[in-house]
């Protein structure tokens, strides 16, 4: 190979002549530049210091999910695990939806059911849970209804509409049970949340099928008792533990292309949600988002969300899903589900706890 240089004795270089007084001036314009750079450093702080991901978080303006957000915002979670969370306020569930769908944000929270439905006509959505807590049946303090059979020719509310998971899971567990559909055996009519409380409160309604917060709230009251809940009915279908209903629902495009944003924002609501789980004190500072009127509504709310957190998310788990879809399927049929099986993808099984 040739030599490029063939007589080092002749590459040399010249050093130049420096005063003393250059070398201080150089050494002064150098020290100045590394302070700049430690204050520039100090103020705009770790978080600031490199562009972090921003994630949008479309929820309810009243609902649970924002609770959370709100925790995670205060202990600075999304800054810990390298993300913005931004939280996007809805009126409603189908405005969440839309906004997913349409890009307007990367986060909502939706039934699992929804996600397979939409996954079933080319939407590729995945979920990851948020909360197994969903409702249950309630009747007046004084109701004469003890039982299932007791429902009977009853008026009965549903404050999720008719296909609604609590009222299928309770119809599911009648025709176990009895044989009968108990949709054939009643009137059902679908109120908003609130007035279904309301109504029932007012003796307009015998019982009504109601999200678990609206039934702490007529809890704390000592009008009302539950006559079951969502959780008992579950188990009752053969269930070997309660399985999660409501999830986060994300783009699976979102998934391929940052993953690991997604598994970051996992990170911090579970961490959020334990803190929820072992600080009471924290429930005083988002009491403004729960809008409990007094303490009482606000312990019974507290547990009932506490009682909600997921603990697995394992083969089990997708097992028990599995068998709930096919039952849910019977009750709801295509028009809740949209196909005969779960579509692969549903759940994004890749991360665990």
């Amino acid at each position: 190979m040739q030599r490029i240089i063939r007589d080092t004795k002749a590459f040399r270089l010249r050093t130049p002549v420096i005063s003393l007084s250059a070398v201080l001036i150089r050494r002064t314009i150098f020290r100045s530049l590394l302070l700049v750079v430690f204050l520039v450093g100090l103020f705009l702080g770790p978080g600031m210091a490199a562009e972090l991901p921003h994630l949008r978080v479309g929820a309810l303006a009243k609902g649970s999910v924002r609770w959370e957000m709100t925790i995670l915002k205060k202990l600075g979670l999304d800054t810990k695990y390298q993300f913005v969370l931004d939280v996007v306020p809805y009126a409603g569930k189908s405005a969440t939806e839309v906004a997913l769908q349409g890009g307007a944000v990367d986060v909502i929270v939706d039934d699992w059911f929804w996600v397979a439905r939409q996954r079933s006509q080319g939407v590729l959505l995945t979920a990851f849970p948020y909360s197994q807590t969903v409702g249950g049946v309630v009747v007046p303090k004084d109701s004469p209804i003890q039982d299932l059979p007791d429902l009977q020719g009853k008026k009965i509310g549903l404050a999720g509409g008719p296909l609604d998971k609590s009222w299928l899971i309770l119809r599911a567990v009648y025709l176990q049970r009895y044989g009968s559909d108990l949709q054939d055996l009643t009137e059902t009519v679908s109120v908003a949340p609130p007035l279904a409380s309301v109504q029932l409160e007012r003796g307009e309604l015998d019982a009504i099928v109601q999200f678990w917060h609206f039934i702490a709230r007529l809890l704390a009251k000592g009008k009302t008792r539950q006559l079951v809940s969502v959780d008992a009915l579950m188990r009752e279908l053969g269930l070997s533990e309660t399985v999660p209903l409501l999830v986060y629902v994300f783009p699976e495009k979102l998934v391929r292309q940052n993953r690991q944003l997604v598994q970051n924002f996992i990170h911090a609501v579970y961490e959020a949600k334990q803190y929820l789980l072992d600080h009471d004190e924290a429930w005083k500072e988002i009491a403004d988002l729960v809008r409990a009127p007094d303490e009482k509504t606000l312990i019974l709310i507290r547990e009932a969300w506490r009682k909600g957190v997921p603990r697995r998310w394992d083969a089990e788990t997708f097992a028990n899903l599995e068998r709930l879809f096919h039952i849910m399927r019977r009750i709801g049929g295509k028009r809740l589900i949209g196909t005969e099986q779960i579509p692969e993808g549903t759940f994004l099984k890749e991360i665990s706890f």
